[in-house]
């Protein structure tokens, strides 16, 4: 009884030793441990090497591998290896990936194609989420997901305006305020901004011009409205007016 209690007691040390390692050598052999206990915690180790946690990726054992979704030191390539086997069953695995601050584009590109809709807010406010991906995120149903796409500063230019065009038909005034506040894509962007205002319908001209604190963009915005049949249906002349900077000059 005495030997039965020192071996449970060993097998308890050796877990706590692989989740606290940070020995390559003995991270090396922790991570082929008859016990897959101990080969959890050596993939959720933040001191585990990356080249051990991609040969845990070849692991059939989930726990591991659900283990080695929460590590922020998990590799993008032992990722890209765990989604292509797992993915398409276990979604809760793929949202604890998702929320890893350094994934790369390949892999959020990855999630978006196997992965559930309720991944798309974690993709659409992830700093490293490419503009393809965002794109897409842009036809989302859900307001929420395309308020986290017009904050990101990844999303192209010309979805940005989609989105303030959309969000006006909806009368969404808290989307709209996203495309255009605190998005960095937007700020930096006001000439192409103003070039692409041409094919945006006139309420929508009036409506980036009150947001627009840029004198370019107002320049711009006025001119074409201006010369538009449709400025007094929404009052152009009192936009001016309360807008002195502008220019009116055709």
């Amino acid at each position: 009884r005495k030997r039965l209690y020192n071996k449970k007691e060993l097998k308890a040390q050796k877990i706590q030793f692989a989740r606290v390692a940070d020995d390559p050598m003995m991270l090396v052999e922790f991570s082929h441990d008859e016990d897959i206990k101990v080969r959890e915690e050596v993939a959720g180790n933040k001191n585990t090497p990356g080249e051990i946690l991609f040969n845990l990726a070849q692991e059939d054992e989930y726990p591991v591998i659900y283990k080695m979704s929460s590590n922020n030191t998990t590799p993008n390539r032992a990722f890209d290896v765990i989604i292509s086997r797992f993915g398409a069953d276990h979604p809760d695995m793929l949202s604890h990936i998702a929320e890893r601050p350094h994934i790369n584009a390949n892999i959020i590109r990855k999630l978006f194609q196997v992965g559930p809709d309720t991944l798309h807010k974690a993709l659409a406010k992830h700093v490293n989420a490419p503009g393809d991906v965002l794109t897409e995120l842009s036809k989302s149903k859900d307001s929420e997901v395309r308020s986290y796409v017009a904050r990101n500063n990844n999303t192209r230019i010309e979805v940005l305006l989609n989105i303030y065009h959309d969000a006006i038909k909806e009368d969404n005034a808290g989307l709209t305020a996203d495309a255009v506040s605190g998005n960095q894509t937007f700020a930096s962007n006001y000439k192409t901004m103003a070039e692409l205002v041409p094919t945006m319908p006139a309420f929508v001209m009036v409506l980036m011009a009150q947001a627009s604190k840029n004198e370019y963009v107002l320049d711009m915005i006025v001119k074409l409205m201006m010369s538009s049949r449709e400025k007094m249906e929404f009052g152009i002349e009192g936009f001016v007016l309360d807008n002195p900077v502008v220019s009116t000059e055709t």
